[in-house]
């Protein structure tokens, strides 16, 4: 992880790469896919760019479908698509609802 982290010039760099590091690492290493999930939700908190809160959200479902928690898996999906309601609705010229579990 930290060579992967060393090359990030910013927050949203390193978020990226460490997301791709879930994606690469998933099959040969769950334990691992699970803790860099786990730490990308703990950095949402200072992210309020949604293209990396949904790149977060994804790399985090991830990781909670290598453990086998589906409802987690579920949540993290929804997050995404709350993310993308609004502007999806605005473009249709309707009102944005949101969808909860």
């Amino acid at each position: 992880m930290q060579q992967t982290l060393s090359g990030s010039k910013t927050l949203t760099d390193s978020i990226s790469a460490l997301c791709w590091l879930c994606w690469q690492i998933s099959d040969s290493d769950p334990q691992s896919t699970y803790k860099y999930g786990k730490k990308l939700l703990d950095l949402s908190k200072r992210i309020s760019d949604e293209t990396t809160l949904a790149e977060i959200y994804d790399a985090s479902a991830l990781a909670f479908r290598v453990k086998g928690d589906l409802q987690m898996v579920s949540f993290q999906h929804l997050r995404i698509i709350n993310l993308c309601i609004p502007h999806l609705s605005a473009q249709a010229g309707m009102k944005a609802i949101r969808i909860s579990l």
